[in-house]
């Protein structure tokens, strides 16, 4: 789904820059999704060629594909507001100097300056305007503020539902065509047979399964309403 926004009416192949510093050795699940999809990418064409930018000790510093170049870097993209300028700065010369065709962020952030190259941001939720009482105050306020930058400069954003797409829309209406519902894949490793194992607990036929955090707003307890 990521590669058609990326590559749409390109009949050649397509050079992709991906911000993969989330992608740590203590990941949270928008670093394992992003390393699923950059394998993903990178195996739906070996003529796309993947740049991905990440951290030391990153799980992508193994990856034994072709046609991924892992970029290390030392700089932290918490680490502000030296994060802020490594990102305007350094990354946008850098995908120019790869002639990338496109730079993804998948968490959240693009580079806002001008750029001879599309940028695509990924936004995940608009938690931090809804539920700001989950996050520690000033990180509620930078990703408010990081995210309000990002979508307004990038030329297309990636939700990974229709109800984050449709928050997105009512906070800024410039967005409703350039904006995209993407939903997030299944891994290859459960829909084997061998994944179901014969020792599960009983259960009822009817369930829902959530392995995320139990703050607010992951909306654990929504059957309950």
């Amino acid at each position: 789904h990521y590669a058609s926004h990326f590559s749409s009416g390109r009949a050649e192949s397509v050079r992709i820059f991906i911000d993969a510093r989330c992608v740590r050795a203590s990941r949270s699940g928008i670093g394992w999704a992003t390393e699923s999809m950059v394998l993903a990418l990178a195996g739906l064409d070996p003529a796309n060629q993947i740049f991905a930018l990440h951290l030391r000790r990153s799980p992508l510093e193994k990856c034994s594909r072709p046609n991924i170049h892992p970029l290390q870097t030392l700089i932290d993209y918490e680490w502000h507001p030296l994060a802020e300028l490594f990102a305007e700065l350094v990354l946008p010369r850098l995908a120019n100097r790869l002639v990338c065709d496109v730079f993804w962020g998948p968490a959240f952030a693009v580079p806002t300056r001008s750029t001879p190259f599309p940028k695509v941001v990924t936004v995940h939720d608009l938690t931090m305007f809804t539920n700001p009482r989950d996050y520690p105050l000033l990180f509620a306020t930078y990703m408010r503020w990081q995210v309000a930058r990002s979508v307004r400069a990038a030329d297309a954003v990636v939700c990974p539902s229709e109800y984050t797409r449709r928050h997105l829309i009512e906070k800024w209406p410039h967005l409703t065509k350039c904006s995209h519902v993407v939903p997030m894949g299944v891994a290859e490793e459960l829909r084997r047979p061998s994944w179901a194992s014969p020792n599960l607990p009983s259960l009822p036929q009817n369930y829902i399964l959530t392995i995320g955090g139990g703050l607010p707003r992951k909306n654990a307890p929504f059957g309950a309403h």
